[in-house]
This record gives structure tokens, sequence and C-alpha cells, in this order.
């Protein structure tokens, strides 16, 4: 996970919280029953499906091992000092021109929430995440690509109305 700290509202730092909670009292228990379960079964018919619950249960535990780290290494910032700035955090819906001149929108999600409702997610942590954090509307970033690096210029940033 990469380390650079994403400034947070009293809200966000509240609903990081409460998810770690959420890993830590139901979603931990759940899965290791899950796995319990699948272990005690033992069908090679349902490798696929042990996988599944071995890789959910891993996710969990890698969630409540970072989620303190984050949460201790992001600085507050107030809501309103958020929303003056316009600048791209947490929670922004992002409009974007491509090099190629066309348009896209990025939903920007914190490292270990992902809404595939809203549009194309990305994390904060993720290529285009980092390059847009902080920036705003008319800025020009370059996102390392897989194969090369590609031009963004952000032309709309709108914020959630709860963050």
């Amino acid at each position: 996970m990469d380390d650079q700290p994403v400034s947070l509202t009293p809200r966000e730092r509240a609903l990081y919280t409460a998810r770690l909670e959420r890993l830590i009292a139901i979603e931990r228990p759940q899965a290791e029953e899950r796995l319990r379960t699948a272990e005690l079964l033992g069908d090679d018919d349902d490798e696929d499906e042990y996988d599944n619950v071995v890789d959910d249960h891993a996710d969990i535990l890698t969630g409540i091992k970072n989620l303190p780290r984050f949460l201790a290494q992001s600085p507050s910032i107030s809501a309103d000092e958020a929303r003056k700035a316009g600048l791209v955090r947490l929670g922004s819906r992002v409009g974007v021109r491509r090099d190629d001149g066309t348009d896209a929108t990025y939903q920007i999600d914190g490292p270990y929430e992902i809404d595939w409702t809203a549009g194309q997610p990305v994390t904060s942590l993720s290529p285009i995440g980092r390059a847009l954090m902080s920036n705003g509307v008319g800025a020009v970033v370059v996102v390392e690509g897989v194969h090369e690096p590609f031009r963004l210029e952000i032309v709309r940033v709108d914020q959630h109305p709860d963050l």
C-alpha cells in the first residue's frame, strides 16, 4: 500500500473508523466461520469457492492491519476547507478530458472503499487517483500508465455533499 497521506474530514474519519470496527466485530468473525466451514467440507469440487473464502478472509485481515495506520497518517481537514478549496479529494466526482479529446468521469474513493455504482471508481492511491488528488479545475496531470504516461485535464470537480 502506498503511504501517501490523504486529508480526511471529520465525517470521512468517522466512516473509516466505523469500517474498521465493522471489520473487527462483524466481518472477521463471519469470514473465520466461513473459512472453518470450507476447511471442514474439504470438497475438491468447490476449490474456487474455497479460494474465494480464503481471499475474502485475507482482504479483511489486510484492512484490519492497514486501516489504523491509514487513519493515524491522515491529517484532518474541515469539511468547509475541503469544499472551499475545490480540489479533488475523497468522494469527489472528477470530470476529465483525455489526450484524445474524450471525456470521462471518475469517482475518487478511499483505499478501502470502492463504490462500483458511482461511474468509474478509482481509489485515491491508484495511479489515476494519486495524479488527480489535490488538484483543481484546469490542472493537467500526468498519470503513469501501464505502457506509457498519459495526461488528463481536470474539467470539473464535484464534491460529495456529505463529506
